[in-house]
């Protein structure tokens, strides 16, 4: 795609910084008796004890590992061998490479271009926004610019009991972006407002002013 650039907006990855770990960690259910031992602490602090040890996880069993990413020295080890359901615990892999590849200050960037000349705020042409990865478009941000979330937050909040999902709109990015158009001096489109899926390879190739 070729064009001129009319604005961008930057929205945050993640808020956490990043650790000198690879972890995962989960807790299955019914296989262990109430009579059962406490589980093994595997170099779990405190805190994570306490949770464990909760009555209401009496008939479960826990199971997490991590280790030093730069020496592979094992930090953490519950029952890291046996053979498990990890369920929704596997998202720790996909955000723990993301973090890793891409650092805990990285903002996606995602910018509008327009294909056409604008006359008396009129845009004789396209605009075209290009989709760059930002996973909430806005929808979640916080007034410090992080993405917002609550301690027990689900995509399927609405079936699981107890998730909540934050407060949340969903046209916020869009919205932004259509301010920052206007301000650029585009009121109309005459042609089409598009959106360019094809980030990784086709913004490499583009033209910008």
């Amino acid at each position: 795609m070729r064009g001129h650039r009319v604005t961008s907006t930057r929205r945050a990855f993640l808020t956490t910084s990043a650790g000198g770990a690879l972890a995962v960690t989960g807790v299955g259910g019914c296989t262990a008796g109430a009579s059962d031992p406490a589980p093994p602490a595997g170099g779990l602090p405190a805190t994570a004890l306490e949770v464990m040890r909760r009555p209401r996880y009496a008939t479960s069993r826990w199971f997490a590992y991590a280790a030093d990413r730069a020496t592979g020295e094992t930090i953490h080890d519950v029952s890291a061998d046996d053979l498990v359901l990890p369920a929704s615990t596997t998202k720790l892999w996909a955000t723990a490479a993301a973090l890793d590849t891409f650092g805990p200050d990285f903002r996606f960037d995602t910018p509008v271009y327009r294909r056409g000349t604008v006359q008396g705020g009129t845009l004789q042409g396209d605009l075209v926004m290009v989709a760059s990865g930002d996973l909430t478009m806005g929808g979640r941000d916080t007034p410090q610019g992080t993405i917002a979330f609550t301690s027990l937050d689900h995509a399927e909040a609405n079936s699981i009991p107890g998730a909540t999902v934050t407060a949340q709109d969903p046209l916020a990015g869009l919205d932004d972006l259509a301010s920052q158009v206007a301000a650029a001096g585009i009121r109309q489109v005459s042609g089409d407002v598009l959106v360019d899926a094809g980030c990784s390879t086709r913004r490499r190739r583009t033209t910008t002013s």
